[in-house]
């Protein structure tokens, strides 16, 4: 989703909330060969594994004991159809699964799970092929964006790239994603009001594939990893598996050990701001209830429950910058942010 509104020719910027809310993580649609009872069975399998993978942290999904109570993924569906044939004839078959199910099932298994909420993840990309650098852009790159948004909705994380405008190409250059250059990349970025940005480097090597190297800027943190991959599906992968793990990581708690927080959100001016408050921070994964105890004059109080306590609700709240932290007494155990749009 991109935040440009076409005015009078010219590219304006406007304001958005820069969290997503995710739809479609428990369905899933898989092309088959046939439609025989084995294969239908092995997509069921597939296709609750994929489900697993958008909701879990990745650690999580490696362990068995996470995903014992799922050996049976046909009793997990809430429907399946199928839904036409592929450009090659295949059948593809639609899978629905129940969420409230598996998220009991998970939760008994001390397994928590990350939400639909989730944040926007701009994406800068060069890509290195005979010694020629260029910086991604999605109309000269079809291919390298379909694939892009096709990884992206299997790993069930909201993308966006960027307009590859003048604007763009006067703010970046390619040799600033190469060498990391931090402050260039969050300068380039901030039109867009992101508060992650994933940064790939793809150097294609001949016949040994390609390099990849990946940068994920996560509020003030920043993640590193490379590896290499035999094509470009895999190179991708390689980026958007990668900012998955890290992401969920920092916002799905490891336990779900319940507390209950004071919150006092400050720049509150009408009910709407502190409906608009209470409905976004519901949304949260980590969050469990939230209740509004009182309005004062410019300021309204929260008593707020959380999977994970503190840091977790912390965490969250780092990755949109609709509240943004006060000072507060360190002595106090209230949390004070501040509305800020």
């Amino acid at each position: 989703m991109r935040r440009i509104l076409a005015c009078a020719g010219l590219a304006l910027l406007c304001s958005q909330l820069i969290a997503a809310e995710v739809n479609g993580l428990y369905r899933v649609d898989l092309v088959l060969q046939s439609k025989n009872d084995s294969e239908r069975a092995d997509a069921f399998r597939r296709g609750l594994n994929q489900v697993l993978k958008r909701v879990m942290r990745t650690e999580d999904f490696t362990a068995v004991s996470a995903r014992s109570g799922l050996a049976k993924p046909e009793s997990f569906l809430t429907q399946f159809e199928y839904i036409g044939e592929s450009r090659d004839g295949r059948p593809i078959l639609r899978m629905d699964f129940d969420a409230k199910r598996i998220q009991e099932v998970l939760r008994k298994r001390g397994v928590e799970v990350w939400g639909s909420e989730r944040p926007d993840i701009l994406v800068w990309i060069v890509t290195e092929n005979n010694q020629q650098t260029q910086l991604f852009s999605p109309e000269l790159m079809p291919d390298l964006d379909r694939l892009l948004r096709e990884l992206a909705d299997e790993t069930g994380l909201p993308i966006e790239t960027p307009l590859s405008d003048l604007t763009d190409q006067q703010a970046l250059r390619a040799s600033d994603i190469v060498v990391g250059n931090e402050s260039k990349i969050r300068e380039a970025s901030a039109r867009y009001e992101s508060r992650v940005i994933l940064a790939g480097r793809l150097a294609a090597k001949s016949e040994r594939g390609l390099e990849t190297y990946w940068r994920l800027y996560l509020g003030p943190r920043q993640e590193y990893w490379q590896a290499k991959a035999a094509d470009l599906r895999e190179a991708l992968n390689l980026g958007i598996a990668g900012a998955y793990t890290h992401l969920a990581a920092w916002s799905v708690p490891v336990s779900g050990d319940v507390d209950t927080l004071a919150l006092r959100v400050l720049g509150i001016d009408s009910l709407d701001d502190t409906n608009r408050v209470t409905a976004y921070l519901g949304k949260l994964s980590p969050v469990t209830k939230v209740e509004w105890l009182a309005i004062g004059t410019g300021d309204a109080a929260f008593r707020v429950s959380v999977r994970g306590g503190r840091e977790t609700l912390e965490r969250a709240l780092v990755l949109d910058d609709l509240l943004q932290p006060e000072a507060s007494d360190p002595n106090s155990s209230e949390l004070i942010y501040r509305l800020v749009r």
